[in-house]
């Protein structure tokens, strides 16, 4: 399920990108994508794993994150995972998280760049050692998560989209303490009003 093109800009200097081909062939560019530099070494770091969501630190372009799937036979049991980066690529550190689920989004907090954020069907997975530990935060009953963003204003402030099991509807939920707590938008939410 790897989109055949992924293109992702640093946030604080979009001059600085990346894109991933398939999720397995990667290639950054440091000037608009005017030029490309192709990152054979990533693959070799991710093994079996392909990516399927990646993203900058907001406050470091050094740290790179990607939900990864293992597809290709990567040596290990994990279906799904992290790949993390600290130094742009030199090196890659496979993290796994307490629960084998696709990792449905990730996003890291402007305000706090070590903190984490994965969105899984069971809830949220925040971790702030870089997967050495994780703190969960379930989602309702009966939700099947689609997408979730950190605010960039304030990193408390998530908004969360899900479907509910039966009907098949839309929905959102808003929480302003960081997934703690949660206000549910019971109308369905449809592509016109999501505008």
């Amino acid at each position: 399920f790897q989109p055949a093109l992924m293109m992702y800009e640093y946030r604080e200097d979009p001059s600085q990108v990346i894109l991933a081909e398939y999720g397995i062939f990667f290639y950054t560019s440091s000037d608009y994508g005017k030029s490309w530099q192709e990152e054979p070494d990533w693959r070799e770091a991710f093994g079996g794993y392909s990516a399927y969501d990646l993203l900058y630190s907001p406050n470091d372009q050094n740290t790179i994150i990607a939900a990864v799937v293992n597809d290709r036979g990567a040596d290990s049991e994990s279906e799904y995972g992290l790949m993390i980066t600290r130094d742009h690529g030199d090196n890659w550190k496979f993290v796994e998280l307490p629960v084998i689920e696709k990792i449905e989004t990730i996003d890291i907090s402007s305000a706090d760049p070590n903190k984490i954020i994965c969105l899984t069907e069971s809830g949220f997975y925040i971790t702030r050692d870089y997967g050495s530990s994780w703190e969960h935060f379930p989602v309702g009953e009966n939700h099947i998560p689609m997408r979730f963003d950190v605010s960039n204003q304030n990193s408390n402030k998530w908004l969360y989209l899900y479907k509910s099991s039966e009907p098949t509807e839309k929905h959102l939920a808003i929480s302003q303490d960081g997934g703690s707590s949660w206000t549910f938008y019971n109308d369905e939410i449809t592509k016109t009003n999501l505008r």
